[in-house]
């Protein structure tokens, strides 16, 4: 961008210098030096208009982006994936947009709760569901269900488990997610589909995720090879 006005040119300055030093009265050299004053003062003020412009459009994006979120999110809508926020600004650049989500994490707007994942900070959200909301949105496109240790845990079956560790199966492949204070998600392959297990699965609105039996979680433990030596079987006896 070119500023439509510049200041006085070397060759002015030279001008104005040789008109006082050979001889001109003060009254000639006046409008010359009234000139340079008048062209910094312009000069000064465009600059200031343009830095202000710069300013101005580069917090936008962040506005813009703070004001979509307080009108969206609420308690049952405070994670957001990284698409999601893209389609909030889709003009922004991929520089642009990195850009922008770290300062949304300075401004403690966001916090990263894994790749790909944030939290809106700025709405009353269930903390103690944040990992089993983050498993559901990570893999919305895929069959899971929450099994192993964590449906045993919740069934008295086992114990002494690691704490903020969750275990589901699921259609995609077995990975662990690192969720940073919130703990981790351990996905597990499973080639079952779900009309094989459906009598044996229930839905969990609160977790917002299917759940296994207590029998189906003892079968995945066995196929899955996991170790079963803080199970109590008198407990399942009664379960199952």
């Amino acid at each position: 961008m070119t500023l439509p006005v510049s200041l006085p040119t070397e060759k002015n300055l030279g001008q104005m210098a040789r008109s006082y030093r050979l001889g001109g009265s003060v009254e000639r050299a006046m409008p010359a030096i009234y000139n340079l004053a008048y062209f910094t003062q312009q000069w000064y003020t465009q600059s200031y208009i343009f830095y202000h412009f710069v300013w101005t459009f580069s917090m936008q994006p962040i506005k813009q982006l703070s004001r979509i979120l307080d009108n969206l999110a609420d308690s049952d809508n405070y994670l957001f994936a990284v698409d999601d926020l893209r389609c909030a600004l889709p003009d922004t650049g991929s520089g642009a947009f990195k850009a922008l989500l770290s300062r949304a994490q300075k401004n403690n707007m966001l916090k990263r709760v894994c790749k790909g994942i944030y939290l809106f900070e700025r709405v009353k959200y269930p903390a103690g569901y944040v990992l089993f909301h983050t498993a559901a949105k990570l893999r919305s496109d895929t069959f899971n269900y929450l099994s192993l240790e964590t449906v045993l845990s919740d069934a008295g079956v086992i114990s002494q488990i690691p704490l903020h560790w969750i275990t589901l199966m699921s259609s995609g492949r077995s990975h662990i997610v690192e969720c940073g204070d919130y703990g981790h998600i351990e996905f597990i392959h499973t080639k079952r589909k779900p009309t094989d297990i459906a009598d044996r699965l229930t839905y969990d609105p609160e977790r917002r995720l299917w759940r296994a039996s207590v029998s189906l979680a003892l079968l995945d433990m066995k196929l899955t090879r996991r170790s079963t030596d803080l199970v109590d079987w008198s407990l399942v006896n009664e379960l199952v």
